[in-house]
């Protein structure tokens, strides 16, 4: 009795083993491009590797010459979800986003602050590119891929061009306009509770969802005038968005402001 025990056991060791050895692995070239929106600023060599599970399919890539760029992601079957990290991303259907022969549209929700997306994937190549959320780019190309022209997800020039102008919240009680300059520049004029001119200024970035980060320079407060001096300290940052009807909205608290564009 012991002996077929000890013969079972053996059997399981050998199965588990042969479980592991057997588990489908495919290794491939891939060259990284980074944008920062349409600039390029770094390129790499990587080796991706593929390996597939009962329920997940797991894609490593390695930086050939620094370990601390690896990056990696889970397609998930069933659900059909990919995941980075703790990021869950889903397959959209959107006109948002140029159309990639083959591949899909994946993003995360559309309510976290600073997420990452979105993501161009398909589960035999992997991830050909994804946006970090702040106007940064990552494309994994390889011989098949490399007729794409890049960037994919931002088009500088149309974000730009619908931005660019002076915006004015609607609200009869409130005085707010915001003007958007060339390079990213933007400034808000409004008056305080006192009916003093308060002027800001600072740097916009274009992100996901339609979401528009602005960055302080400084915050100067003379009453009716229109003057700026501009430490460019960075201080603080506030968040809006780029809606369907062109309103930006300001919703970050518990009440919900619009902006419209005047010219």
């Amino acid at each position: 009795m012991k002996n077929t025990i000890n013969l079972f056991l053996i059997l399981i060791i050998f199965s588990c083993s042969d479980s592991k050895i057997k588990e489908p692995k495919q290794t491939e070239n891939r060259y990284l491009r980074i944008f920062d929106f349409r600039t390029l600023v770094y390129s790499a060599d990587y080796e991706l590797t593929i390996r597939e599970r009962d329920s997940v399919v797991i894609y490593d890539y390695t930086n050939k010459t620094d370990s601390t760029k690896n990056k990696s992601f889970r397609y998930l079957k069933h659900s059909d979800r990919l995941m980075a990290g703790p990021l869950e991303f889903e397959k959209i259907e959107s006109d948002r986003y140029p159309k990639t022969i083959d591949f899909d549209i994946y993003n995360s929700d559309p309510g976290i602050m600073d997420g990452m997306g979105p993501v161009i994937f398909n589960k035999n190549y992997g991830v050909l590119g994804f946006d970090n959320g702040m106007g940064t780019q990552y494309y994994f190309t390889n011989d098949s891929t490399k007729y794409i022209e890049l960037p994919i997800l931002y088009k500088a020039e149309n974000a730009k061009s619908n931005l660019e102008g002076t915006w004015v919240m609607d609200n009869p009680n409130f005085y707010s306009e915001i003007h958007f300059y060339e390079n990213n520049i933007w400034k808000r004029t409004f008056k305080n509770y006192k009916n003093d001119t308060i002027i800001e200024k600072g740097k916009f970035t274009i992100a996901k969802d339609s979401a528009i980060f602005f960055r302080y320079f400084g915050s100067q407060h003379w009453i009716n005038k229109d003057t700026i001096n501009d430490y460019k300290t960075s201080m603080g940052s506030f968040v809006l968005f780029l809606n369907s009807k062109n309103e930006l909205i300001d919703n970050q608290e518990d009440y919900e402001q619009t902006y419209k564009k005047i010219k």
